[in-house]
């Protein structure tokens, strides 16, 4: 474990010895790209850091239904709901789901939005066991299926054409935390991958603290009765909103934002280009995250002046996942480092060896 001093960028001050920092999940590195920080500093002076009133009192700011109108429109959607973190944005998602319904969750759902039947195991064996059974249920039950669009874990970005198999209608709640201002050509997340069919509603929840650097949580979805829903649970009402100035850069420096998108692509493209193929190493073309096996820890970094991330989830008792993952802030010569490294690593042991 390590303890910081700083924000860490694409390097991070360690007891007086700089590294190279592979961890956390800011993929675009906005909070550290100077025009950002400059952008920010104005708002800051237009909004200050926090609005201090509920979303539901008498004062209220026109900029977050301005914020929820953007999302809405990248999603997709007729509307979106701004909460306070993502995980409230995932409680009030479900909370939406009526008593009685049939629940679906995928493997690995995020605790935001999983609830009803656990599941586990592998996705698309999940998927195509899941669509056969809602298909088998009468025609006046209500169905939900619950979802991450990413997971980080296993580095895999789930494939929901297997909607397609199903002849009923259903309700879809997806978590976009780690796809939201990712994929898709604009960053629009998940949404830009999603069949679209009719009978199926997609509510499409996610924090923006991933990629986009933004404190809060957003709902997009177009059922004018479930915003309304949204708006009236606790997790909307009794909670501060995400802080402005914020939401303000976001909205007004969006080619900011694009600029560092189009960066991490090439970064990834790159980095893909440098491991051998057959690897033991989990990748995704769009992805800025490798999974590494298990000798591949963080002390094994550390000796090349590398910081990546290397600890258990969800069981904080059992095996550490070996992450690295890189952000639009490093260069070319970063990743190519990282890739040095861990080719000559592969190349000492057995490049064989198999992820657990």
């Amino acid at each position: 474990m390590y303890t910081l001093e700083a924000t860490p960028g694409r390097t991070v001050m360690m007891q007086d010895t700089e590294y190279l920092f592979f961890s956390g999940y800011s993929y675009l590195g906005m909070h550290h790209l100077p025009a950002l920080q400059e952008a920010l500093r104005d708002a800051l002076e237009q909004y200050g850091w926090l609005f201090p009133s509920a979303r539901i009192s008498n004062t209220r700011l026109a900029l977050f239904e301005q914020a929820e109108q953007t999302f809405a429109a990248q999603a997709n959607s007729n509307g979106a709901v701004l909460f306070s973190s993502g995980f409230m944005a995932g409680r009030a998602a479900v909370h939406t789901i009526p008593a009685g319904a049939h629940v679906f969750s995928a493997p690995a759902c995020h605790p935001a939005i999983a609830c009803g039947t656990r599941s586990s195991g592998d996705f698309n064996a999940w998927a195509a066991a899941t669509a056969a059974t809602i298909n088998q249920l009468p025609p006046e039950a209500a169905v939900y299926l619950l979802s991450d669009s990413v997971n980080p874990l296993t580095v895999e970005v789930h494939d929901f054409s297997f909607l397609q198999q199903i002849q009923r209608p259903l309700t879809c709640i997806i978590d976009d935390s780690h796809g939201l201002g990712l994929l898709g050509p604009q960053g629009q997340g998940i949404s830009h991958l999603l069949p679209r069919i009719e009978g199926i509603e997609y509510i499409i929840s996610a924090s923006l603290s991933k990629a986009l650097n933004l404190t809060g949580g957003i709902v997009c979805c177009s059922s004018p009765e479930r915003l309304q829903q949204l708006r009236d649970s606790p997790w909307y009402g009794t909670t501060t909103p995400p802080p402005p100035a914020l939401l303000h850069v976001w909205l007004y420096h969006q080619a900011l934002f694009q600029m560092q998108r189009a960066r991490l692509r090439e970064l990834i493209q790159h980095l893909h280009t440098l491991l051998p193929h057959g690897a033991p190493i989990a990748q995704h073309p769009q992805l800025p995250i490798l999974r590494l096996p298990p000798f591949m820890d963080e002390a094994f970094f550390r000796q090349h002046r590398m910081i990546i991330s290397s600890f258990a989830y969800p069981d904080a008792h059992g095996p550490a996942l070996n992450r690295a993952v890189i952000s639009a802030l490093h260069t070319k010569e970063d990743v190519e480092a990282l890739a040095t490294v861990i080719n000559k690593t592969l190349t000492a042991t057995c490049i064989d060896l198999p992820l657990p």
